[in-house]
């Protein structure tokens, strides 16, 4: 009989093996500057077959009916995912186009409403941890069109599937004074109106 222990490892290997086995994008505001951010792993048993390299003419993030995502320097080498099926196949935003960002990490591209529309880097495969970073600077979610939320899509092959999740990270609200802060603002509006008060009672003694 296992121990809970051994039961709990097995439990968190076998859910960390599955966490790998998508891609994760999270985008979201940094400063003055959108910034998106990829990871995980895509399954190639989605793809009927890897297609030859192909150029990517640009890179960047549209957010409209041709929704996509392109990371990587402009005329990357990729290779196009073959014969998978993406659903859904809508948009994640009400539609912008941004280009020029700064890059890091692999290159590959996403369109959701495309047929076959993901593109691995060239020699991509099912271990190839798709890790690569866009910075727009002077870029927010407005400016993008993005519309916050979560966005999953399914690439699927026959009976084998994998997902490309899209974390669109709200704009952290402004910071609210806590009750230490409130307190010192009150004590400061006191001291205020206390001094205020005094000058008053000095000049009418005059």
């Amino acid at each position: 009989m296992k121990s809970p222990i051994k039961t709990m490892l097995a439990a968190l290997l076998i859910s960390g093996t599955v966490a790998q086995a998508a891609v994760t994008v999270t985008i979201q505001q940094v400063g003055s500057s959108l910034v998106v951010n990829s990871t995980g792993t895509l399954n190639t048993a989605v793809c009927t077959g890897i297609g030859g390299p192909t150029v990517s003419s640009a890179n960047g993030m549209d957010t409209g009916v041709n929704a996509g995502l392109a990371f990587g320097a402009v005329g990357s080498s990729q290779q196009q995912c073959l014969g998978t099926t993406i659903t859904p196949n809508t948009d994640f935003g009400t539609g912008a186009s941004l280009t020029g960002p700064t890059n890091a990490g692999v290159s590959y591209f996403f369109q959701p409403n495309l047929a076959s529309g993901f593109w691995g880097p060239t020699g991509w495969t099912s271990a190839t941890n798709l890790v690569a970073t866009m910075t727009f600077a002077g870029a927010t979610l407005a400016s993008a069109g993005l519309t916050p939320g979560s966005y999953a899509y399914t690439l699927s092959n026959g009976g084998s599937s994998d997902t490309i999740t899209l974390n669109i990270l709200a704009a952290s609200p402004a910071s609210i004074p806590t009750l230490s802060e409130w307190g010192l603002i009150a004590l400061v509006s006191v001291l205020g109106l206390s001094g205020v008060v005094g000058i008053r009672r000095h000049n009418r003694s005059r």
